[in-house]
C-alpha cells in the first residue's frame, strides 16, 4: 500500500473540525462559579508564594508545608495561622535571596581597595 502525503488543508476539508471548547464524553462544561472558585484558589496560593503552575508531585524535595496548604485550599478549608506564617516567611526569604542575587551580579570589585561596590 502506498502512503500519500496530503496538506493540512486537504485533511481538514475531509475531517470534521473539533468544536471549541472541547468536552470529553461524560464531562460537564465548567460553570462560572467553578471558574471563580479556581481563580480564588490560585490567588490565595499565589499570595503565599505558591505557584500552582510549577507544582510537581514527583519532586522529592517538595516542601511539606506547600503540600498541606494546597490540600487545605482545595478542600475549601482555612489554612492554619502557623502554617500561613511559615509560608509567608519562606516567601520573604526567597525574595531576599533573589534580591541579594541581583545585587551581587551588579557588584564590581575595586582592584585598588579590594572593596565591592555597585556598578
Amino acid at each position: 500500500m502506498e502512503t500519500k502525503l496530503i496538506s493540512i488543508n486537504d485533511f481538514w476539508g475531509k475531517v470534521e473540525k473539533p468544536m471549541a471548547p472541547h468536552i470529553t464524553y461524560g464531562q460537564e462544561p465548567v460553570t462560572e462559579a467553578e471558574l471563580e472558585r479556581r481563580l480564588q484558589i490560585a490567588e490565595e496560593l499565589e499570595s503565599l508564594g505558591i505557584s500552582i503552575s510549577k507544582f510537581d508531585t514527583e519532586d522529592e524535595h517538595e516542601d511539606e508545608d506547600v503540600l498541606k496548604a494546597i490540600i487545605y485550599v482545595n478542600q475549601g478549608k482555612e489554612i492554619p495561622e502557623d502554617l500561613r506564617k511559615r509560608l509567608l516567611k519562606k516567601k520573604e526569604n526567597r525574595k531576599k535571596r533573589r534580591d541579594i542575587s541581583r545585587l551581587s551580579k551588579n557588584r564590581i570589585k575595586d582592584s585598588r581597595t579590594g572593596r565591592a561596590h555597585l556598578k
